[in-house]
């Protein structure tokens, strides 16, 4: 990580006048600092900026050049769990393949055309075992329709199948893609909250949120990265930060994907379907709210 122009400053200044030649020649006071000695705008000063923030440059662009040497190695390197992941999102529904099937050709679409057909948004690769203890990877993919995930359409999801298995996978390399909507969450909770700032239903006083704890509660959802792990103790350390509640208590939590029955989440839980949600917000999230003034 780049050091500021002031640390590289203050590390050539610290030699410069630690230097028996130097405290002679300008009579120095070894007790005082360089900038206690010298003006800003001397020539000293200055060429020692100069070369200081030319060592900041420097570092910076080799930062750069690691993060991105970094990415390439991850994202395009072949036979890796992300390479599959973000070459899925460069599929294009409906668009044909060049000649030598190596990206799709793009000849006389406009560049609006060309984004649209990118339906694939957001997608993770893990590894499992089938029950024969063979190994296999499955893809998990969703489309962002502007508001939320959501499944890819029937038709492009056995578009892509076919384009992935024929043009991306490598030979031998069995593949199970997963095209879902979210797994359900059923929630129930208990909101301490000031009476100063909330009312009895969770809106705010001021007007300008009617529903601050259920927008929190939901937004921490759609914040969770594709296939991230869900945490109900991250979830309410984050309903915490909402003004005005004083203690979230989280107490019951389950999930269920598919039409399987709902399992309650106690310290993790991952998604089958890469996303979870309410699949009900009135039925789904049920929330008391108590009053109760700050506790100090």
């Amino acid at each position: 990580m780049a050091s500021s122009i002031d640390e590289i400053k203050k590390l050539m200044t610290d030699v410069f006048i630690s230097k028996p030649a130097v405290i002679a020649a300008y009579n120095l006071d070894v007790t005082k600092t360089f900038e206690q000695q010298f003006s800003v705008v001397s020539i000293e000063s200055i060429i020692f900026y100069i070369v200081a923030f030319c060592c900041f440059v420097q570092q910076t662009l080799f930062d750069k050049s690691v993060t991105d040497t970094n990415t390439a190695l991850a994202t395009k390197k072949p036979h890796r769990l992300q390479f599959y992941a973000e070459q899925a999102k460069t599929f294009q529904f409906g668009f044909p393949l060049l000649a030598d099937k190596s990206g799709f050709d793009n000849t006389g679409y406009t560049t609006d055309e060309i984004e649209a057909s990118k339906v694939v948004d957001y997608s993770a690769v893990v590894e499992q075992e089938n029950q024969f203890g063979r190994v296999f990877l499955r893809m998990k993919l969703a489309h962002d329709n502007g508001t939320d995930l959501e499944p890819l359409a029937v038709g492009q999801f056995t578009a892509f199948i076919a384009w992935f298995k024929s043009t991306q996978r490598d030979g031998g390399v069995k593949m199970e893609f997963v095209n879902q909507p979210a797994d359900d969450l059923k929630q129930s909770w208990t909101i301490f909250y000031d009476p100063l700032i909330l009312s009895d239903t969770g809106a705010r006083l001021d007007g300008s949120d009617n529903q601050p704890v259920q927008n929190a509660i939901k937004g921490y959802l759609k914040n969770l990265p594709f296939n991230g792990v869900y945490a109900p103790t991250y979830h309410t350390d984050a309903v915490q930060l909402v003004p005005g509640v004083v203690i979230p208590q989280l107490r019951t939590c389950s999930a269920r994907y598919g039409s399987l029955p709902f399992a309650a989440v106690n310290d993790f839980y991952t998604p089958d379907s890469g996303y979870l949600r309410f699949a009900n917000t009135v039925t789904d999230l049920v929330i008391e709210f108590i009053a109760q003034t700050p506790i100090k």
